[in-house]
């Protein structure tokens, strides 16, 4: 397959998924502007329907740019022919469905990655919904204090809807962040098909080219690269909002065949060049690899689901999205010593580090989100157990493979603040 030929097939395949958004995007601002309009309609009782309409939508359009994501890479991979009708006009449930009828869905990595999808997503439109409330809240109060009284106020919800662009005619708020997010998901679903594929020797960044293209998408055009280059990690798309780039995988046998001039200038494109360019630089927004943009949530949106006092609801979806895997993580850990390096690096006494030894077999298990050095936050499971008039508290990685990682002891007023927001397993 040609270059230009490849490039066909991402346009083909962008397009396609743009008008997939376009759909699924009117939805979830229809589900949203019902939701905010029943908070002003009813502010002191919210149906849970209601309250989670919106968020549920978000979570399935994530999950299906995902989803489409691993399933278009396996058509270059095995160089089937593409989307015959495709799910353009299925609904969200047939959608998915349809994908993941196409896709191997069953292994545990699979179950890992969807877990954190889906969390990541959920906490994405919890976040947003209390945003765009905010939003609508403004306008609300400045008719108030135009003299405008309550009833003629309400009646004009709909133009508050679409003036703060959270309505289904006018989503300009709700689409910044939701195309974004569509974009993550489906370049991640991308990358886990390639990442354990031993056909895929090299990888090729390829961009929409026209007057939207930023500078940066423009040079990173036609890069070609091994699949293990550390470049990768930080420059797979989506860089920046509204990034339209792509990264293909190529066999040898492909890699061969492209001509002299793009491996030569493939070579001229590095990390250092790009951030010696100020304007290259500037473009660059996003900069986590794929891997950890979906198996993380960033500290910013941590911190606004915190000032929104909604952490308990986003751990308390995806520990019930989420049990069956929970579940077996703790039937496995259970059958684990907690290593020695880790009862060390804790500076515990002797007789805490005897009972810290023993902590992967504690009944006292909560489910929570942990704070990383990095300040950003993962899904864990906490270890408690009763020690020195306080408790030890051992941290594991809830949809992954990082089994118990530090261990360090609180007073019980830490571990009450720690437990606010958690679930009890």
């Amino acid at each position: 397959m040609s270059i230009t030929q490849l490039e066909r097939k991402e346009t083909d395949a962008l397009e396609r998924l743009a008008r997939i958004e376009a759909q699924f995007l009117t939805l979830t601002a229809a589900a949203l502007s019902e939701e905010i309009t029943a908070r002003f309609m009813q502010p002191d009782v919210i149906p849970e329907a209601s309250q989670q309409r919106y968020a549920i939508a978000y979570v399935n359009a994530m999950r299906f740019a995902w989803l489409y994501g691993h399933w278009h890479v396996q058509q270059l991979i095995s160089q089937l022919v593409e989307l015959a009708e495709g799910p353009q006009q299925l609904t969200f449930k047939e959608a998915i469905a349809y994908l993941e009828s196409q896709v191997p869905t069953t292994n545990r990595a699979y179950t890992e990655l969807d877990a954190n999808m889906r969390l990541r997503a959920f906490t994405v439109a919890v976040v947003s919904t209390e945003e765009s409330v905010a939003r609508v809240q403004t306008l609300y109060a400045d008719a108030i204090r135009q003299g405008q009284s309550k009833s003629q106020t309400m009646q004009q919800m709909a133009t508050f809807l679409e003036q703060a662009g959270v309505s289904p005619v006018n989503p300009y708020y709700l689409e910044l962040h939701y195309r974004n997010n569509m974009m993550a998901a489906y370049s991640a679903g991308r990358w886990s098909q390639i990442e354990s594929n031993d056909l895929v020797e090299y990888l090729i960044y390829l961009s929409v080219m026209d007057d939207g293209t930023t500078k940066l998408c423009r040079n990173l055009d036609r890069t070609v690269k091994p699949k293990g280059d550390p470049f990768w990690a930080t420059y797979w798309p989506p860089n920046h909002h509204k990034c339209r780039g792509t990264v293909s995988p190529l066999g040898p046998t492909q890699y061969e065949q492209m001509p002299e001039e793009v491996k030569r200038s493939s070579e001229q494109v590095t990390q250092a060049r790009i951030k010696d360019d100020p304007v290259m630089a500037s473009e660059h927004q996003f900069t986590s690899s794929p891997t950890v943009a979906m198996r993380q949530l960033p500290a910013s949106l941590v911190k606004q689901a915190q000032a929104f006092d909604q952490v308990k609801s986003i751990t308390a979806y995806s520990k019930t999205q989420s049990q069956a895997l929970l579940t077996e993580r703790m039937a496995s850990l259970s059958q684990q010593v907690v290593p020695t390096q880790v009862i060390e690096q804790a500076k515990l006494s002797q007789e805490a580090s005897a009972q810290a030894a023993e902590l992967l077999q504690s009944d006292d298990v909560a489910f929570g989100l942990g704070e990383l050095s990095s300040g950003d936050y993962q899904a864990e499971l906490w270890y408690f157990q009763e020690a020195e008039e306080g408790w030890l508290w051992g941290r594991a990685e809830a949809y992954g493979q990082i089994d118990m990682a530090s261990i360090k002891w609180l007073t019980p007023e830490q571990r009450a603040l720690l437990m606010a927001d958690a679930q009890v397993m």
